[in-house]
Order: structure tokens, then C-alpha cells, then sequence
């Protein structure tokens, strides 16, 4: 069930960044036809895009830009730090 749920989740992020791209295509498209661009239309596509990245980087770990450092120490030894790329 747990994996059903992560499985959704993922979804509906993957589909609001969908529709975010799909907003901003159609933004262009419209500024391209009218030859100047709408500066409300504009901050507000930019404004849903920006929530749709902060949906996504706090919901799936895969879109989060966040490192964590694993770190393990001992008096005797130095410590190493080792950076891992998350997935």
C-alpha cells in the first residue's frame, strides 16, 4: 500500500510539472501571436511554475536539490566527508 501511495504522489507531481510546462508553452505561444508579451499573464505563469518546483522538491526527494552528510566519528581517525548524489 505504501508503495501505491509513493507510486501517486509521484504522479500528480509528474503531472503538475506537466501542466506547468504546458502553461508556460501556451504563455510563449500567445506572446509570440500578439508580439509583446502580458506582464500579469507572465508573473502569474511564473508564480505556478515556482509552487509546482516547491511542491516538487518537498514532496519527492528526486526533484529536492537538499544533500545529506553522513558522517560517522572517531577520535582516532579524521574525519572524511563524502558527498553522494540522491536519487
Amino acid at each position: 500500500m505504501r508503495q501505491e501511495y509513493e507510486q501517486a504522489k509521484q504522479d500528480g507531481v509528474d503531472y503538475l510539472l506537466s501542466e506547468a510546462t504546458s502553461q508556460l508553452e501556451t504563455a510563449i505561444a500567445d506572446f509570440k501571436i500578439n508580439g509583446k508579451g502580458d506582464l500579469a499573464i507572465s508573473h502569474l505563469v511564473k508564480e505556478a511554475v515556482a509552487l509546482t518546483k516547491w511542491k516538487a522538491t518537498h514532496l519527492l526527494p528526486k526533484y529536492s536539490n537538499k544533500q545529506q552528510v553522513k558522517h560517522s566519528f572517531n577520535a582516532e581517525t579524521p574525519l572524511v566527508v563524502k558527498w553522494e548524489k540522491s536519487q
